[in-house]
């Protein structure tokens, strides 16, 4: 590049080297400087970030705490009945028993109906697998008679 001043002509040599040196400077002060804040910003918001979480955990656990609570009330009041001799007489019929003399009836929804013809129906009506399986199992576990030599 030429720079003139009066009647003389002076060369300016070009500096490549110091645009680039200048570029690479700065980015490494940019990144030393975002770097440097990272580590800062983190150090100090760090205990609000763990004084955080630690609130949202005690909230969650508060609220199992309050479901424990009342499952744990809920099966005082039925152990509670259960002591009574009502609640003994209905415990016992649930399980089934009944006074003596009384007669026991059986009464079947439509769903358990259909769910045991169906259980019926399978053991009726067997796959060729199980048939398979059955003749198998047959062959080797039946009371055969040995054939006679003779």
């Amino acid at each position: 590049m030429r720079k003139r001043t009066g009647n003389t002509i002076y060369l300016r040599r070009r500096r490549t080297g110091f645009r680039l040196r200048r570029v690479l400077l700065v980015s490494i002060v940019v990144f030393l400087c975002a770097f440097a804040a990272y580590h800062v910003v983190g150090k100090v918001a760090r205990p609000y970030l763990v004084g955080w979480q630690e609130s949202r955990e005690i909230a969650q656990l508060k609220k199992e705490s309050a479901a424990i609570e009342a499952e744990n009330r809920e099966l005082k009041q039925r152990i509670a009945y259960i002591r009574t001799p009502a609640g003994v007489e209905a415990e016992a019929r649930k399980q089934g028993m009944v006074r003596e003399g009384e007669v026991a009836l059986l009464v079947q929804t439509p769903e358990q109906a259909s769910s045991e013809q169906a259980e019926a129906h399978k053991l009726a009506n067997p796959t060729m697998w199980q048939k398979v399986v059955s003749r198998v199992a047959d062959f080797f576990v039946s009371d055969r008679k040995p054939v006679p030599k003779g």
